[in-house]
């Protein structure tokens, strides 16, 4: 999931714990239905996520709420996991898959080299020094500013036109 060079979305429905919420935890953009309920029980077995969880967790929430998640071991409703930033949108059930593809439809019309660079960049920025994720974003910058698509967006701009990717 981290090589992927196109935007992840989630779409949480039901219940989402355990490997299923670690799945959804390495996704770019989450949505909920507002009768979902997400959480990591892991501890009531005596166990923690396997799948990146902690790592992922720390990274989304801080290290506050991602060990009070962690160690409570409860579900939480989706307004929670909304208020504390483990889902970035809630819609009601009936709404979820429409939402969601309309989402995608918006980033359709992104072009999609800017939209992997821009995945990349954070994914490996996030795990760096500052100054090292500077040079990350430095150097993609400078590799897409020589793209048919760059050229395109910067003539579009100036054409006060809407831009058309490859």
């Amino acid at each position: 999931m981290h090589q992927a060079q196109k935007p992840l979305l989630a779409a949480l429905r039901g219940i989402a714990a355990s490997g299923g919420l670690e799945i959804v935890l390495h996704c770019d953009i989450r949505f909920a239905a507002a009768d979902a309920r997400l959480g990591h029980p892991e501890i009531n077995i005596a166990f923690i996520p396997t799948i990146g969880a902690t790592q992922a967790l720390i990274r989304l929430l801080g290290r506050t709420r991602a060990l009070r998640l962690l160690y409570e071991g409860n579900l939480v409703s989706a307004e929670e996991a909304h208020t504390m930033g483990l889902v970035d949108f809630i819609f009601p059930p009936e709404r979820i898959h429409e939402e969601v593809q309309a989402y995608a439809g918006l980033l359709a019309q992104k072009p999609a080299g800017a939209l992997a660079v821009i995945r990349r960049t954070i994914i490996e920025g996030q795990t760096v020094p500052l100054d090292k994720g500077l040079k990350i974003e430095f150097e993609s910058a400078l590799k897409l500013a020589g793209t048919k698509d760059f050229s395109e967006g910067i003539s579009a701009f100036v054409e006060k036109r809407k831009p058309s990717w490859d």
